[in-house]
């Protein structure tokens, strides 16, 4: 008797695992997911060779019409000359020299910028120099990648971190220079 419902049996639980298929495989068709993108290809480093060019002075010999001289040419008409003050400069006061950081040490609140989940799925990795301007507050008005990665995440991240979070003691406007390095761990 068992084996006569074990073959009765049989036939539903298979009818259900392929039931249970089908809808995975429909759901997964339809249903949007995350896709893996390869990381883009890094341009080949370019080789330079530095060529050293010396011009050397020309020679000049003497001719023998450089020997005559020639009186200067006159004017028939003195030429009034008028006197001509300095312009008054309207450009704004220089700007200050800029201050290069090291992250995290030094002066101020420098709090690590946020590595994009995406830039490290990609494997984007590198170095952001930003450059930023504190004001008498201490705080950051300004700031800008002077130098900036090949990936727009990193970027992004680093400037939004110094514009956003980073705080400076009160004291003159400065401008600091600072690069932020984005490292991918490895797993073990």
């Amino acid at each position: 008797m068992t084996s006569d419902s074990e073959t009765k049996i049989l036939p539903v639980v298979t009818l259900v695992l392929w039931l249970v298929c089908l809808i995975v495989g429909i759901a997964g068709w339809w249903l949007p997911y995350a896709r893996s993108t390869p990381a883009p290809k890094q341009p080949e480093p370019v080789e330079a060779e530095l060529i050293d060019v010396k011009i050397a002075p020309p020679t000049q010999l003497p001719s023998p019409a450089a020997s005559l001289q020639t009186p200067p040419p006159m004017n028939a008409f003195a030429t009034p000359q008028r006197a001509v003050q300095p312009a008054r400069s309207t450009a704004p006061p220089a700007a200050p020299t800029t201050q290069h950081l090291t992250f995290g040490q030094g002066e101020g609140d420098q709090p690590a910028p946020e590595y994009p989940i995406e830039a490290q799925l990609a494997g984007q990795h590198g170095v952001v120099v930003v450059r930023f301007t504190v004001d008498k507050n201490g705080n950051v008005t300004s700031a800008q990648a002077a130098s900036a990665s090949p990936w727009p995440l990193l970027n992004q991240s680093a400037v939004r971190a110094v514009r956003e979070t980073w705080h400076f003691t009160p004291g003159s406007a400065r401008t600091y220079e600072v690069s932020i390095q984005f490292v991918l761990r490895q797993s073990p």
